[in-house]
């Protein structure tokens, strides 16, 4: 079947529509990052195809202009809250602004912000009316009455089998404007529930915090937490990996004070239930929850996040009585840089709180990897060295392996700010102790298991994460390199090094107390590495028994 039977190429049809697609290409390159902006303006092929077939009704042209202004007033309002705020309408900031308000405060707000407001309801409301004057401009037409047999049937068939497909991808399904409005209204009511449900959440782990505590040292402290996405420890130098990815975390390797942990495994493989096992654990008294605790001793929460991530927020980040949500750009398509976070927790550090316990949540190396690091980021590696071979003799595709050295360039810009936090840290702890700790949420898949990359649930990779301490008040940390951690274990840890005491406390569960035992987690993949922990560590043990 030839295309031009099916779809009209008369040069003022073509024009128009190529001159519709174009405008809104311009329009959402203001409103998204080049990925989602592609991903928005397919959707005026659709629509664009309808004014383009050759058997248009005059009520074919309607759905395409209905169409076409739908993605307009939805791609104005995306370039407004991008342009002024650096945001995206389901960010938590857009969503706490909107459920934090009334009619009144809403209006007395957007008159503050008039001009931006009549720019882009301009732009929109131009392209609305030169949109309706260009496909009135279309002619209607009569179907053709044979193309290979049924030409309507083959072209219903062909649109339905599109809005099948991007029906069943959930992540440009989402975004359909349609879909995408509908669901930000259920968000926002989600917000204020959340909200609600908050405060008595944060009552109960109170009480359970109050109910567990026996004592709590009144040291001087600050404890400085560091929460990695998606890394891997075998990707980092520092464990071996034979690119130089964290030279300046290889230098801080020779001080007795620093340990990098090797045999340490996530329990999930996605962030949620990974902070989840790293935050709560049970109590005989109820839900525990590790800042409930250390609020409850005394200690002042401050969290710093690089992610919008409006579940984590209301569930921990809220600890916090006013946290600094920077990235107001949820997703695969944010482009913030780790490094903005430095200025806050350079601030945080230097606060007079005498005992203060500090969250960075960064984004880390959450997909897409070429995002995680400066565009002028290079690498201190040659091409087609010893791990591009390894993926090329698993037979690795081409974009599984240019994936790995960006995935490997967002490490090496990993270890400069980790590098800088912990520097940071040392040189305003005066006075203090300083207790800095950093570990990632769950790892990657690289294609050293699958030809892909991205989280894991299926390959050992998934969960095998970093972990390092830095603690000014300890010169032994050399000596726990070699023993095996789970993330679910974090929060007890934690608990003993700020010198909270509590009545379910086990020292088998604490990383540092010599009384600590391994216990393999249960996650659903086979690991050799976890497997030869676990006999290793059953051995030690008969071993040192009476």
């Amino acid at each position: 079947m030839k295309l031009r039977t099916l779809f009209s190429v008369q040069p003022g049809t073509l024009a128009s529509t190529v001159v519709l697609w174009a405008a809104t290409a311009v329009l959402l390159a203001f409103a998204a990052a080049p990925y989602r902006a592609f991903q928005l303006w397919s959707f005026s092929i659709l629509f664009g195809g309808l004014l383009l077939y050759r058997g248009r009704s005059s009520l074919a042209k309607i759905v395409a202009y209905l169409g076409f202004l739908l993605i307009w007033v939805d791609g104005g309002i995306r370039a407004f809250l991008r342009t002024i705020y650096g945001a995206e309408p389901k960010s938590t900031f857009v969503l706490e602004s909107v459920a934090n308000t009334h009619t009144s405060e809403s209006f007395e707000y957007l008159q503050t912000l008039w001009s931006d407001i009549a720019l882009w309801s301009g732009i929109v409301l131009a392209l609305a009316i030169a949109g309706f004057l260009l496909i009135r401009r279309i002619p209607s037409t009569p179907a053709p009455r044979t193309v290979s047999g049924k030409p309507l049937t083959v072209l219903i068939g062909f649109l339905a089998l599109v809005l099948t497909v991007g029906a069943a991808l959930s992540p440009w399904r989402g975004h359909w404007p349609i879909f995408y409005w509908t669901s930000w209204v259920r968000s926002v009511e989600s917000v204020r529930a959340g909200w609600e449900n908050q405060t008595q959440e944060h009552a109960l782990r109170r009480a359970t915090a109050d109910a567990q505590i026996t004592s709590a040292s009144q040291e001087p402290r600050t404890l400085l937490l560091l929460v990695g996405e998606s890394t891997v420890r075998d990707d980092l130098s520092l464990y071996g990996y034979p690119r130089n990815t964290t030279p300046k975390l290889d230098a801080l390797a020779k001080d007795p004070h620093f340990a990098a942990v090797r045999p340490v495994w996530s329990v999930s493989s996605s962030t949620l239930p990974a902070f989840d096992d790293m935050f709560e654990f049970p109590t005989s008294s109820g839900p525990g929850n590790l800042f409930a605790f250390f609020r409850s001793a005394g200690y002042k929460v401050t969290w710093i996040s690089n992610q919008d991530d409006l579940a984590i927020k209301n569930r921990y980040a809220a600890w916090d009585d006013d946290p600094e949500m920077l990235n107001r750009l949820a997703g695969r398509s944010s482009a913030s840089l780790d490094e903005n976070v430095l200025p806050s927790l350079e601030r945080a550090l230097n606060d007079p709180a005498e005992r203060h316990l500090i969250v960075v949540h960064l984004i880390g190396l959450h997909p897409h990897y070429r995002l995680r690091r400066p565009s002028n980021w290079t690498a201190n590696w040659t091409k087609n060295d010893a791990v591009e071979t390894q993926l090329e003799s698993l037979d690795r595709s081409s974009w599984v392996i240019d994936a790995r050295n960006d995935y490997d360039l967002g490490i090496r810009y990993q270890d400069e700010i980790l590098a800088r936090s912990l520097e940071l840290a040392r040189t305003s702890s005066a006075g203090k102790i300083l207790d800095w700790v950093y570990v990632s949420d769950h790892g990657q898949e690289l294609g050293d298991d699958e030809n892909r990359t991205g989280h894991s649930n299926t390959t050992a990779d998934g969960y095998r994460v970093p972990l390092l301490f830095w603690l000014s008040d300890r010169s032994d940390a050399k000596s726990w390199e070699n023993r095996p951690f789970r993330t679910d274990r974090l929060s007890p840890t934690l608990l003993a090094l700020a010198g909270i005491r509590w009545k379910d406390e086990d020292a088998s569960r604490i990383f540092l107390d010599p009384a600590y035992v391994w216990e393999k987690p249960e996650i659903p993949v086979v690991d050799p590495e976890l497997d030869a922990v676990t006999a290793r560590e059953t051995q030690r043990r008969a071993s040192a028994a009476p």
